[in-house]
């Protein structure tokens, strides 16, 4: 797991250390706090790869269109958001220390060594643009070094995010506009039943919502149809599909699918409580504890929600040490975090202080 993370120059922040992390990370803060951003800078820092940095903007649903062949502008005004205060000319970097004591950095800046002249001779009429690539320097948690770039290829002018392996623990970041997305569920279901580890999700789910639930499987019913996570409802004479069942039992699916595939990785979630009933929200934190550590997994998960973090009641007594509240402030000029022990935590919500 990972015990301490630093980011700088990324998004809002400027620069921020959080340390004493555990097994399960709740984020809290106002709007415009940084709460999304910190997950994605943790991702960023586990992934080190182009393609996730490219992917954060797609969640975030920005134009990520990018002509062919691009200028120099076009090519940079992409990955202008990511850089604090769009100061492209101070590298991003993270650090980030597992448990074991091990460390993993990054570091993405511009390389003019690299530069390329795009647009090919036969494209007459296209622009002659010269492309600085994105440079990503990466040390794993083994200590060792690689380098990847996103480019523009010059055959042709096209995006190139040069592929390579995540530099950390495994991991995955479902945004808050994630959860509707069938084929990541097949994927993750799939994943655990090659693995005859399938059966603890399917159970969970008959437990938690056993009026509509009997069992699960991966089907495609029509030659037109991709593949979707069914349910057998006894009282239902087809399967149907599970998002069609409810959209928060759907997301309960995805948040413990996930926990359980990550086995010995990073599962982070932004505004986890978005789309669950207020009762159901006990039964998710007691299920994401328990599969966490079955799994050896860590959750970050941010909220919004005063009721999400009162569901942990049932749990703080056993899992103090196994929890921790991280609250980020920002002042619009400046972004901060603070960690709060699971005792404080607790405390805090049994007296009913707001800990948002």
């Amino acid at each position: 797991m990972l015990s301490s993370f630093g980011v700088r120059n990324f998004r809002c922040f400027a620069e921020l250390e959080i340390a004493n992390l555990k097994r399960v990370n709740i984020v809290v803060g106002r709007n415009a706090a940084g709460k999304t951003a910190f997950l994605e800078a943790v991702r960023l820092a586990l992934g080190g790869t182009p393609v996730v940095l490219f992917s954060l903007n797609q969640n975030r649903q920005l134009n990520t269109y990018i002509p062919t062949p691009a200028t120099r502008d076009q090519f940079e005004t992409y990955w202008k958001s990511y850089f604090y205060n769009f100061d492209s000319s101070n590298p991003i970097s993270t650090s980030c220390f597992d448990s074991g004591g091990a460390k993993a950095e990054l570091k993405i800046y511009y390389d003019p060594e690299r530069a390329i002249t795009t647009a090919p001779q036969q494209q007459l009429g296209a622009m002659i643009s010269t492309i600085i690539p994105l440079a990503f320097e990466r040390t794993d948690f083994q200590g060792r070094r690689s380098k990847l770039y996103a480019s523009i290829q010059p055959q042709n002018g096209q995006l190139l995010l040069e592929p390579g392996e995540d530099i950390g623990l495994a991991a995955e970041f479902f945004p808050s506009t994630w959860f509707y997305n069938p084929m990541q569920n097949v994927l993750l279901f799939s994943k655990l039943s090659v693995q005859n580890q399938e059966h603890e999700v399917v159970r969970t789910l008959k437990d938690e919502f056993p009026a509509y639930i009997d069992s699960l499987s991966v089907l495609a019913p029509s030659a037109n149809q991709l593949p979707s996570i069914f349910a057998t409802n006894r009282s239902l004479v087809e399967k149907l599909p599970l998002s069609l069942v409810s959209a928060g039992i759907n997301k309960f699916f995805t948040i413990v699918a996930a926990i359980s595939s990550y086995q010995r990785g990073v599962v982070l979630i932004d505004e986890i409580e978005n789309g669950f009933y207020y009762e159901r929200l006990p039964a998710l934190w007691k299920n994401i504890m328990k599969l966490t550590k079955e799994s050896d997994a860590q959750v970050f998960a941010s909220t919004h929600s005063m009721e999400c973090l009162r569901a942990l009641k049932p749990i703080f007594k056993e899992h103090l040490e196994e929890i921790r509240l991280i609250r980020l402030d920002n002042n619009g000029s400046k972004s901060s975090g603070t960690v709060f022990s699971g005792e404080k935590f607790e405390s805090a919500i049994s007296q009913d202080i707001d800990v948002r």
